[in-house]
C-alpha cells in the first residue's frame, strides 16, 4: 500500500562597414571601406610572396554566423507583448510558451518575461519540455511574477491519465518558474523517468502537489519552495531516485511522498508546517540526510507498508532535526514493525508520546564502527518497534476520507492507527 544578454559585437557590425587592409612588399599599405574597390598588390609583390591580406570583411561574416549561433540558442517568450508569429528574439518574442516548444531543439533555452501564462494567454497543456531543452524564468527569485498556471491530460505511461500542467522530457530543466495546476487532482510538474532538473522554483496552489516522478525518473530538484499544495509537496514512486535536496515544504498535505520501490536521497530540507511531514510507504528505500522536519500538525516520519527508509547508519549518521510535531517524531507502522537504521539524529516532541522507534541496526550487518555509534538524542525513549495509537489516518487533504492522490491511498476512515 502506498501513502502518498546580449555581447559586444565586433567593430565592423557596430559601424557598418568593413575594413580591408593589404601590405605590400614596399611596406605601404592600403585601406578600403567595404563596398569600394581596394588598391591591389603588385604582381612582384604576390611573387614575392610579401602580400598578407587581413580581410575584416571576411571576418565580419564569420562573427554574424556566431553571432546567430549564439542568439538561435535561446527563444523569447513574453506572454503580453509578444507574437506567436514573431522569430522568437529579444526583441521580437514570441507570445506562448507552446510555441516556444515547437520550435525548440535539444540545448536551447526557452526565456520567459515575467507575466501569467495561462489557457487565456493561449497555452496549450500540458507543456512538454522536450530533451535538453531548458524552461526558464526568473531564477534569482525562485520564480517570482513567471507564473504557469492550468494543466491539461497527460498520459502516463505508469501512472495512467493524469493533469499535469509541465512534463519535463530526459535532459530537460525547469528553473525560476511558479508553477500551478489548480485542475482536480493538478500536478505542476511531471517527470516520467529520465535525468530532469527542477531548480529554484515556487510550487503553489496545485489541487493534488507540486512535483510527480514516476517511471525510473532520475529526478535533481533542488532549491524550490513547495507551499500550500492540496495533497503532497513531491511525490515520488515506482522506481525513481534522484536528490532531492535544499528545498522547503511548507503548509501542504504531505511535505514529502515516496512509495512504490523508490529509492531518492532526500537531503537538507526543511519540511515544516504540513499534516505530515515525510511518509514512506510500500517498499521504498529512500535515503534521509540532515532535513529539518519541524512543527507538522501529525507526525514528522511516517514508515508504512514494507519500506525500508535509511535515516542514519553507524558510518553515515542520519543528522536530521525531527522536533516539534504534533503527535510522533517518527511513527513505524510498518507491517511486522520492520527495524530500519535510524542513527545520529535529534528527535523530540510533544510528551508523553513523541517517538515511536528510537533506534534500530543498521541495514548492512557488515558496518563495523571504529568510533561509539552515534545515538539518537531523544527527551522520551520508546522501546524499538512500539507505535503509538492514533485517532485516524485519513490521508494528507484531513477531510475524513481517503486522499485524492490515487497512488498514495491512506488507511480508510474508522481505522484506529498505520497497521
Amino acid at each position: 500500500m502506498n501513502v502518498f544578454l546580449f555581447s559586444k559585437a565586433p567593430l565592423c557590425m557596430l559601424a557598418g562597414f568593413c575594413l580591408a587592409v593589404s601590405a605590400g612588399g614596399t611596406g605601404g599599405a592600403v585601406v578600403a571601406f567595404e563596398g569600394r574597390a581596394a588598391a591591389q598588390p603588385t604582381s612582384a609583390a604576390i611573387a614575392q610572396g610579401q602580400t598578407r591580406n587581413i580581410s575584416v570583411t571576411s571576418q565580419r561574416a564569420t562573427n554574424k554566423q556566431l553571432s546567430n549561433k549564439e542568439v538561435s540558442k535561446t527563444l523569447y517568450v513574453d506572454g503580453q507583448a509578444g507574437n506567436d508569429g514573431a522569430a522568437g528574439t529579444f526583441g521580437a518574442p514570441l507570445r506562448t510558451i507552446t510555441q516556444a516548444i515547437a520550435a525548440a531543439r535539444p540545448g536551447m533555452v526557452i526565456q520567459l518575461s515575467p507575466g501569467t501564462y495561462n489557457a487565456e494567454s493561449g497555452e496549450q497543456f500540458p507543456l512538454k519540455i522536450p530533451q535538453g531543452v531548458v524552461l526558464r524564468g526568473s531564477v534569482s527569485s525562485r520564480g517570482k511574477g513567471v507564473a504557469i498556471v492550468g494543466g491539461g491530460r497527460f498520459l502516463s505511461r505508469t501512472q495512467a491519465g493524469q493533469s499535469v500542467a509541465i512534463a519535463l522530457g530526459d535532459g530537460a530543466t525547469a528553473e525560476g518558474i511558479t508553477v500551478s495546476n489548480p485542475n482536480t487532482r493538478g500536478t505542476g510538474i511531471w517527470v516520467e523517468g529520465g535525468k530532469a532538473s527542477i531548480l529554484s522554483s515556487t510550487f503553489s496552489g496545485s489541487h493534488r502537489e507540486g512535483v510527480f516522478l514516476s517511471g525510473e525518473a532520475n529526478a535533481t530538484v533542488r532549491n524550490n519552495v513547495f507551499r500550500q499544495n492540496g495533497g503532497n509537496g513531491i511525490a515520488i514512486t515506482r522506481q525513481s531516485r534522484g536528490v532531492i535536496a535544499n528545498n522547503v515544504f511548507d503548509s501542504t498535505g504531505y511535505g514529502i511522498a515516496v512509495g512504490d520501490r523508490a529509492a531518492p536521497l532526500l537531503q537538507q530540507n526543511r519540511v515544516v508546517n504540513n499534516r505530515d511531514g515525510i511518509v514512506i510507504s510500500g517498499s521504498a528505500q529512500p535515503t534521509l540526510r540532515g532535513n529539518v522536519i519541524e512543527n507538522n500538525r501529525n507526525d514528522g516520519v511516517v514508515v508504512i507498508g514494507q519500506a525500508l527508509p535509511d535515516l542514519g547508519t553507524a558510518s553515515s549518521p542520519g543528522g536530521n532535526q525531527i522536533q516539534g510535531n504534533g503527535r510522533n517524531a517518527v511513527f513505524n507502522a510498518t507491517r511486522g514493525k520492520l527495524q530500519f537504521p535510524f542513527y545520529g539524529n535529534t528527535i523530540s516532541g510533544p510528551a508523553p508520546a513523541q517517538v515511536a522507534i528510537e533506534a534500530a541496526p543498521p541495514r548492512t550487518s557488515t558496518v563495523t564502527p571504529t568510533e561509539p555509534v552515534p545515538r539518537n538524542t531523544a527527551t522520551t525513549t520508546i522501546p524499538v518497534g512500539e507505535t503509538v495509537p492514533v485517532e485516524e489516518f485519513d490521508g494528507a487533504d484531513g477531510d475524513g476520507e481517503a486522499s485524492e492522490n490515487p497512488f498514495f491511498s491512506p488507511i480508510l476512515k474508522g481505522e484506529s492507527s498505520y497497521q
